[in-house]
């Protein structure tokens, strides 16, 4: 009974997702969800809202990983619009953690310093700020959080995010100093 019990309280209620605060005095150029941006473009937007936040800071700004992980991908494909345009998420990562069962993306990143398969520690340096991609807004980290049921799957496809969920939701997330 016991166990039935556990089992049902997790799975009504999602656990705390622990992340260093290395984001603490940026700041947010656009919020997770039907943002008034992503409402008016929506063929920039896939699932027709934004899947991550907006960090808005000077090219160069470096980036600390908000927890432990191994990078798992690693894109330096740059990809174009017909009229000549970056788009996509220009030079981007992933960490996964397989203790938290999460992974963090950073998009529009100024150089790729992480190495695939490489083991990351929380405030370990990953990368920069940049404006790659669609960065029309400027230079500005695109960060997003998912939950995996591990290294390669993404849960929670179906939600309207494409398995994003808000890195700033309190009863998701826990950032700590």
């Amino acid at each position: 009974m016991i166990k039935a019990i556990k089992k049902l309280y997790n799975k009504l209620m999602p656990k705390k997702i622990i992340l260093k605060d290395v984001f603490n005095d940026w700041k947010i150029t656009q919020l997770f969800g039907k943002t008034p941006f992503a409402i008016k473009h929506p063929e920039i937007y896939k699932y027709k809202q934004h899947t991550g936040i907006d960090f808005g800071m000077r090219k160069g700004t470096k980036i600390y990983a908000p927890h432990d992980g191994i990078i798992v991908k690693v894109d330096s494909k740059i990809e174009y619009t017909k009229e000549g345009l970056p788009t996509g998420t220009g030079l981007s990562f992933s960490l996964w953690d397989s203790k938290q069962l999460i992974a963090t993306r950073y998009y529009h990143t100024q150089k790729l310093i992480v190495k695939l398969n490489k083991i990351y520690k929380e405030g370990d340096l990953i990368g920069y700020v940049g404006d790659t991609g669609h960065s029309r807004s400027g230079s500005h980290l695109h960060f997003e959080l998912v939950e995996t049921n591990d290294i390669a799957h993404v849960i929670n496809k179906d939600n309207g995010a494409g398995g994003a969920i808000d890195p700033l939701d309190p009863k998701i997330v826990k950032w700590v100093k």
